[in-house]
């Protein structure tokens, strides 16, 4: 049976490859990926079925799409980003989502391909880019009141205990202080956006906190 094309919005539709014959190329730093591609890779990478819709629901640090499936499922893909501090931390992530979820708490835990990884590594424009799929759930945003508030607290203690007597492999990267103060404090004052004030501002919080230890 012919499948049906994925959904996509015309934002997605990229120009075909006649249209940059012989024009000088440039070096993207950052691309969006049609949600096209997005349900070709989740299509030929997990043993899910048909993808019925896909769409970009955020992009930034990591690109998220929804996906449905012909089959009535929905869930999250996600497509990490070229990251300053250095590789993907996706046998961290996937490892504790599972144990996460493996405790009873409500994670958007990563759905293993049909060889059984937690993820898979693609080329875009800009380098290696690993896209994993994860659990959809259900939510509404927090509100600005006590209830929702108490109710995020309980949550993040949930994750926070049983992330405790997690035992998988190690993040790759730390949040020490020492760590934030070293290539996390430098990147961030390097930023083009980053004036001089802001910079002076910052400086000053994190001496202020290293004094305080």
């Amino acid at each position: 049976r012919p499948r049906a094309p994925s959904r996509v919005r015309e934002k997605d539709i990229s120009m075909t490859d006649d249209t940059t014959a012989g024009l000088p190329a440039l070096k993207a730093t950052y691309s969006t990926v049609a949600a096209a591609e997005i349900a070709r890779a989740v299509e030929e990478t997990y043993a899910l079925g048909a993808v019925a819709f896909c769409e970009l629901i955020r992009r930034g640090f990591n690109d998220v799409y929804e996906v449905r499936f012909e089959s009535g499922g929905r869930c999250v893909a996600r497509l990490a980003g070229l990251r300053a501090r250095g590789p993907c931390n996706s046998a961290y992530e996937g490892a504790l989502l599972a144990h996460l979820q493996s405790e009873g708490v409500a994670v958007g835990a990563a759905i293993p391909n049909a060889e059984g990884a937690l993820w898979r590594v693609f080329a875009a424009p800009e380098g290696a880019r690993t896209l994993m799929l994860l659990r959809w759930l259900d939510g509404a945003p927090p509100r600005a009141n006590l209830d929702d508030v108490a109710l995020m607290g309980r949550g993040l203690a949930l994750i926070h205990t049983a992330g405790a007597t997690y035992g998988g492999p190690p993040s790759r990267y730390g949040y020490s202080l020492e760590a934030l103060r070293g290539g996390g404090l430098a990147r961030l004052l390097a930023a083009p956006t980053m004036d001089e004030a802001a910079r002076a501002s910052i400086v000053a919080g994190a001496s202020q906190v290293t004094q305080a230890r």
